[in-house]
């Protein structure tokens, strides 16, 4: 019988280890786990091949998915692990890929399609030169904030001291612009903790200052030929900050790269609308199983 445990600092070498550098999805890096452990009470298994993930999905139940091993090996481990425990087999997080290799061998399973949960996925070169008319509304963006701040600066979290000056800003935003307990919240406790662990995640960042005061930050991942974009956060009341710091994060990391992965936009219309207006030219497809 499988037996998760609870994720904690110490098994992320561990986990890293498991995920072997071949995640597509967000929800698969290890910079997306660490920072949603605690919003999701993530807790994991490792059974030769196969990383197998329990979450608290979204109507407080458990829900699981796995990474890596043989598919249909890795369902019939989750269902018969779930006739032991008496949990409820839900599978999340499935990829067309693994939906295909299921279905064919499992009728029973009734696959969904999680809109809001799909990864938005870009073309770097298209996303970094901005060339063309479809970006006009981008590259106005940044010359305008160009324009206005024309002292800014863009950096490269690199030492301990950009990282306290990227921890100060998020603490900023925890403490003023956010309500307790909420996900927002919750995510930038974690990204406070995943900062100061910044070289053991693999994680890279880049933030943008003004006057010497941290505008906006940007920390992700990379993995394989994919740019992970796991945090973008910046005060909206400097007007271009948001297209500069995507921008400039893009640039900084993902020159040599194919693919920048801003993951999903949670069913927020705002997010989506903006995601959209960066020309996607994947849209990461995920399933619930039940």
């Amino acid at each position: 019988m499988l037996s998760f445990k609870r994720i904690e600092k110490e098994d992320i070498p561990i986990i890293r280890s498991a995920l072997k550098g071949d995640s597509s999805v967000c929800d698969h890096t290890i910079g997306g786990i660490f920072l949603w452990r605690g919003w999701f009470d993530t807790h994991y298994c490792i059974v030769g091949d196969t990383l197998f993930l329990r979450v608290r999905y979204t109507d407080d139940r458990a829900a699981f998915t796995f990474v890596g091993g043989d598919a249909l090996q890795a369902y019939l481990t989750l269902k018969k692990y779930c006739e032991q425990s008496g949990e409820r087999l839900m599978l999340y997080c499935i990829t067309i890929d693994v939906m295909e290799k299921l279905r064919p061998t499992f009728p029973e399973l009734c696959f969904s399609a999680e809109r809001d949960m799909f990864d938005y996925i870009y073309d770097l070169g298209d996303f970094i030169s901005l060339t063309g008319k479809k970006w006009n509304g981008q590259r106005n963006h940044i010359n305008r904030f160009k324009k206005t701040y024309p002292d800014h600066s863009v950096k490269v979290i690199e030492t301990s001291e950009d990282i306290e000056a990227v921890r100060g800003f998020f603490l900023f935003l925890k403490t003023s612009r956010l309500k307790s307990f909420s996900a927002a919240f919750e995510e930038l406790e974690r990204i406070d903790e995943a900062m100061t662990m910044f070289s053991e995640l693999g994680l890279c960042g880049a933030y943008i200052t003004v006057d010497g005061k941290v505008v906006a930050a940007s920390i992700g991942e990379i993995v394989g030929d994919v740019l992970f974009s796991h945090v973008e956060k910046a005060l909206v009341e400097y007007t271009g900050v948001y297209p500069m710091m995507a921008n400039s994060f893009a640039s900084l990391f993902g020159s040599s790269l194919r693919y920048l992965n801003r993951e999903e936009d949670d069913g927020d219309e705002g997010l989506r609308r903006s995601k959209l207006s960066y020309h996607p030219v994947i849209l990461k497809e995920k399933y619930v199983a039940r």
